[in-house]
């Protein structure tokens, strides 16, 4: 029998990790929190920058944030007015709290295919144990959230979202 993958999502994921970077995004956070009470979204906690606009952070973006978590966590949630989003993880520890991507249908949870099928196509969520230097884009609107963070130190992290317009990044 042919097999057709349909509404299938794609999580991309690379190893970035450039000191550098880290150093000026722990450094933009640190100067942040001394002069703004910063933004709550999806965050329960923890500490999110307004919007970034420093280029020399990360160029092809429309919006950016950078995320202190300590034992915080973000609710499920979705990024709208753009078309890619991503995270980049700048420091990280052992049980910090994974990125869990859930289906944004519901119907999977009810047929239990994840117990007899290993493709990720039926499982009902998809877990990312973050690490120091990690990069993940994803489509705007899959669901998701970060798991709280369990242990005494903060995790570090920008978040960002891409719009593109007319064929190209705006």
């Amino acid at each position: 029998m042919a097999r057709t993958i349909i509404f299938s999502d794609s999580v991309y994921t690379d190893d970035v990790n450039d000191p550098a970077l880290n150093k000026k995004i722990i450094d933009y956070l640190e100067n942040e929190k001394k002069i703004s009470l910063g933004n709550t979204l999806s965050n329960c906690g923890g500490y999110q920058t307004k919007p970034v606009k420093d280029e020399t952070i990360i160029k092809p973006i429309f919006k950016m944030a950078v995320n202190l978590i300590n034992k915080d966590f973000n609710r499920p949630h979705v990024h709208t007015d753009s078309n890619l989003s991503g995270v980049y993880f700048v420091k990280t520890h052992n049980e910090c709290g994974n990125l869990v991507f859930d289906r944004n249908d519901i119907s999977m949870e009810f047929t239990n295919n994840e117990l007899h099928y290993k493709d990720t196509d039926s499982w009902s969520s998809y877990s990312i144990v973050p690490k120091d230097g990690l990069l993940i884009i994803f489509a705007s609107n899959m669901k998701h959230f970060v798991e709280p963070n369990l242990t005494q130190q903060s995790r570090v992290s920008v978040a960002f979202n891409i719009r593109i317009e007319n064929g190209e990044e705006s």
